[in-house]
């Protein structure tokens, strides 16, 4: 099983989880438990983790027409791809937008005294790939 396959395993024990636990549908609470798993499965890159997921929690799910929705499948498939990116792959990353790109490259900058070298030149070799810098 890849990182990949298990954060989508996890997310779904997540979803199960809250559905047991709870009566009402609440996409934010939802939501904030698999950002929580997210930073949990990258280590070593500063605050980029928690930037990431904060990006995705207040661009995704807080401005969603159907909060009791969310976190909806294309949504974890974005966060999937934000956790490939920061693992160095591209396998999922044809979700961002134009705007994922520039913001994610961003998120890194700001971190990038505290990545390591290698980590920091293989996303920085990405993001150029994909026009943001």
């Amino acid at each position: 099983m890849t990182d990949i396959q298990k954060f989508y395993a996890d997310v779904q024990r997540i979803l199960k989880h809250d559905r047991a636990e709870h009566s009402d549908t609440d996409g934010i609470r939802t939501s904030t438990a698999i950002t929580c798993l997210f930073e949990k499965e990258i280590t070593g890159l500063g605050s980029i983790p928690r930037e990431t997921a904060l990006y995705w929690l207040h661009r995704y799910i807080e401005q969603s027409p159907e909060l009791e929705s969310e976190p909806t499948a294309s949504h974890i498939d974005w966060l999937a791809g934000a956790l490939s990116l920061l693992q160095g792959d591209t396998e999922g990353t044809e979700v961002f937008t134009a705007e994922d790109w520039k913001e994610l490259k961003d998120i890194v900058n700001y971190e990038a005294e505290v990545i390591p070298l290698e980590t920091l030149s293989q996303l920085m070799s990405i993001f150029l790939a994909h026009g943001v810098i």
